[in-house]
């Protein structure tokens, strides 16, 4: 059987791509006398979630300014995030090392497209270098510094953020009375990569099995990576409850932990970490029936390709804004502790020492949030 969602090549429900006023303000929001952008400058740098986490904003553009022109810019490292998204009609890369002379090069050739609006959904210190290089109607969104700061520090739930970072990214485009439309994230397979992936699986014997289960080990900081032998553990349940198979997906941070995860499961198990690019671990997340992920870029790409996801929360907490909001995303985390959120990004180490955060989360339980994902 093959996972739902594949031959799409993008996930995304229909009901969000009808022309429906979803995406529209209530009654009073937005300047009606405000011009109607005919080109249009998305900017965000980085890093994986946040990118993903700003195409429910392309998909609402596309449907309120059907005829304008959506340019986006990243960095070139996750340009491939964006390729073959539709709603984009040029994607601008910042090529490495990402610096001064490369920044300039790209406000010169900016400069020559005239853009009617420019969305800033990074507000660093190279977006504000851009702004008094790049003329145009620029717009922003509230980043929260403060109120984040506070509820990291203080612990208090009521100092969280009050909305997730994908419905402040639309606080840029209040002056025209959109708002989040509530749909998917959005990302765009290509049928080769498909082709790929399938393949993948038949060379490493995973084409027939069922069900696959993706285990995104890794992440960005320590703290929001579940201990690799609480993956092990869980991949010996799951074998031994659903007979299931594992794709193991991460960077090539992560390459040893998952060739260990892949010798303790075999012959059920291959690691792909630190040997796929970025398209291509998205294909192989579309070929899982459920996806088990750290607070990572991959549970947010699994989010944007409709999977099943059991998603796995430590040092940082969903409070903060980046957790999915799918129905198909299940979160596991161990609640009431004291020391969360210890960082709004994770940390290199535990500050107490203890993580227990993390080694609290018993794998029979993330075995659960499995079991109930499936059919």
């Amino acid at each position: 059987m093959v996972p739902s969602g594949i031959g799409a090549g993008v996930a995304t429900d229909p009901r969000w791509d009808s022309m429906g006023r979803a995406w529209l303000a209530p009654a009073g929001g937005g300047d009606p006398g405000l011009e109607k952008p005919a080109r249009i400058l998305v900017i965000r740098f980085s890093s994986i979630g946040d990118i993903l986490l700003t195409t429910p904003l392309l998909r609402v553009l596309s449907h309120a300014f059907p005829g304008a022109e959506v340019d986006y810019l990243t960095k070139a490292g996750f340009a491939p995030l964006l390729r073959s998204n539709p709603r984009i009609q040029r994607l601008w890369e910042l090529s490495p090392p990402y610096g001064a002379s490369e920044l300039r090069a790209l406000a010169i050739a900016l400069r020559r497209r005239e853009y009617d609006l420019i969305l800033d959904l990074h507000k660093s210190l190279r977006t504000r270098w851009l702004r008094l290089h790049l003329p145009g109607r620029w717009e922003s969104y509230r980043k929260g510094v403060l109120r984040r700061t506070l509820y990291v520090h203080l612990k208090l739930r009521g100092l969280a953020p009050a909305r997730p970072v994908r419905e402040r990214y639309f606080d840029s485009l209040r002056a025209f009375g959109l708002r989040d439309d509530g749909g998917p994230l959005e990302y765009y397979l290509v049928e080769e990569e498909q082709a790929w992936a399938a393949e993948e699986l038949r060379r490493t014997g995973l084409a027939t099995a069922e069900p696959r289960v993706g285990l995104a080990i890794g992440a960005g900081k320590a703290t929001k990576r579940w201990p690799a032998e609480h993956f092990a553990q869980l991949g010996h349940w799951l074998r031994k409850r659903l007979g299931a198979a594992f794709l193991i997906l991460g960077d090539e941070r992560d390459r040893v932990h998952a060739g260990l995860l892949q010798r303790e499961l075999e012959p059920a198990a291959a690691s792909f970490a630190g040997r796929t690019d970025l398209r291509q671990t998205a294909a192989l997340l579309a070929h899982c029936h459920v996806v088990v992920s750290n607070d990572s870029g991959l549970m947010h790409l699994a989010d944007a390709l409709g999977k099943k996801l059991v998603a796995i929360f430590g040092g940082t907490t969903p409070e903060l804004g980046f957790a999915p909001r799918s129905e198909n995303a299940v979160i596991v985390e161990r609640k009431g502790m004291p020391c969360r959120p210890c960082s709004h990004i994770g940390r290199d180490r535990c500050p107490r020492g203890h993580f227990l955060c993390m080694k609290g989360v018993h794998p029979i339980e993330v075995g659960e949030a499995v079991l109930s994902s499936l059919p």
